[in-house]
């Protein structure tokens, strides 16, 4: 499971940030797996606000693809802020790197989740976009969660 709010919010804080630690460089391949750093585990019959910042290098040209892994029950929409666009939750989004530089996406999401949805995990999921040289998502990219 991920995170639940419930460990991070401070009394009468409805505010919670993951952090992730540690970089995690994927080579030479382009199947989607899972962050195991950026994700939360969000509860029934509430609404979040969630923004993730993710912060990315490559070696050559593999480029990096995003995709979230969205418990059942879940909707809602987001949006990434560098190209002002809001799409559904299950869309999944393609940036091209620049060799050695650094890359910063985020994204603001509204999220729903049904009353008949159990505890379930929100999760960041990525790969390179085309299989060559190394992609690195790197440690301080973050999830801030609000639940209202």
């Amino acid at each position: 499971m991920g995170k639940i709010l419930s460990d991070f919010v401070q009394t009468n804080s409805p505010f919670a940030t993951i952090i992730k630690k540690t970089d995690k460089t994927i080579t030479t391949n382009t199947t989607i797996e899972n962050d195991n750093e950026l994700k939360v585990t969000l509860k029934g019959n509430k609404t979040y606000s969630i923004k993730v910042t993710v912060f990315a290098t490559e070696t050559t040209s593999g480029a990096l693809k995003c995709a979230w892994s969205i418990p059942t029950g879940v909707t809602g929409s987001k949006s990434l802020l560098q190209n002002l666009s809001v799409t559904l939750l299950t869309d999944s989004e393609s940036f091209t790197l620049e060799p050695t530089l650094f890359l910063g996406i985020s994204w603001d999401m509204l999220v729903f989740t049904d009353s008949g949805t159990p505890d379930q995990d929100f999760i960041f999921q990525w790969a390179q976009n085309s299989s060559n040289g190394s992609t690195t998502v790197k440690a301080g990219s973050y999830m801030v969660i609000y639940e209202s």
